[in-house]
């Protein structure tokens, strides 16, 4: 923890040097990231640690969209390190679709949500899904009638890029939107997919932007459990993520996947995705 006043001459030695050494664009951006979390502490009156940077991080997914949360995080982080400030901050290290891209705004999210009875119940599905599991839309497409079980509330996920295919709990809030997609189930590509979602945002009134696709929803569910302050293995875990995706702390990462990798599907549904759900962002908003 360390006071801005008394860390300015360190500040600008470290962009200078960064200035001769980075690209440009890379500089001009970690730049703009710096000066503007310097800004939210002094408005604030907060310590450079990583206390407020997971603060500015909850300030900014809510405030700014020119870069990713991920983006953000990864600056904020070097530039601690840089100042000898511990930066051991929570965070799950997610595949290459979920890098310098950009999430939707939860207010989105949200509209999205809220516009529900506008769609079909096979576009209700395709948003209830996107929203509640981050499933890709190669996961979506693979859905079939047999893998919605009603009954015991399981959905299972056949997961894309290797990841782990397992049963997840369908929660109370969505049960009947996943019953009547399971009568509505269709044979779909991930382009007429991709058109849907862009449907699903006219019909909720969303002025989407050059960079607003499907993958938008995912990363704003990762950036937002990222945030919650959940531990990595169960993040990775909700997410099917194979354990070559490890976290920033990948030596305890793998110890858990190496003794945990044979954890029983109920437990798993017990473990990981009540957890999740618990704190879940978007899950309240379908009743």
């Amino acid at each position: 923890m360390a006071n801005l006043a008394d860390l300015e001459s360190k500040i600008k030695t470290i962009l200078f040097w960064q200035q001769q050494n980075l690209a440009s664009s890379t500089f001009a951006s970690k730049k703009s990231i710096i000066n503007d979390y310097l800004k939210y502490i002094q408005k604030n009156q907060l310590e450079i640690d990583k206390f407020s940077v997971m603060s500015y991080l909850s300030d900014y997914q809510k405030t700014h969209k020119k870069y990713s949360t991920y983006v953000v995080l990864k600056h904020l982080r070097k530039f601690l390190k840089d100042l000898e400030i511990d930066n051991n901050i929570q965070s799950i290290r997610v595949s290459i679709d979920d890098i310098d891209m950009h999430a939707m705004p939860d207010e989105d999210v949200i509209k999205l949500i809220h516009a529900k009875y506008s769609y079909e119940p096979y576009l209700r599905g395709v948003i209830c899904l996107a929203t509640t599991y981050g499933l890709r839309r190669i996961e979506i497409q693979k859905i079939k009638k047999s893998d919605i079980d009603l009954k015991n509330k399981k959905i299972f996920i056949d997961t894309a890029k290797r990841g782990v295919k397992r049963w997840m709990l369908i929660p109370d809030e969505i049960i009947g939107v996943l019953a009547d997609f399971k009568e509505d189930i269709k044979q779909v590509s991930v382009t007429d997919l991709s058109f849907l979602f862009h449907k699903a945002c006219y019909l909720a009134d969303i002025k989407t932007k050059k960079w607003y696709g499907y993958h938008a929803i995912r990363r704003a569910l990762i950036n937002n459990l990222t945030l919650s302050g959940l531990d990595d293995f169960t993040i990775a875990k909700f997410f099917r993520w194979r354990k070559s995706y490890s976290a920033y702390s990948p030596v305890t990462f793998e110890i858990l996947n190496r003794y945990r990798q044979s954890m029983d599907n109920e437990d798993i549904i017990k473990e990981i995705d009540q957890k999740v759900f618990k704190i879940h962002p978007f899950i309240k908003e379908w009743l």
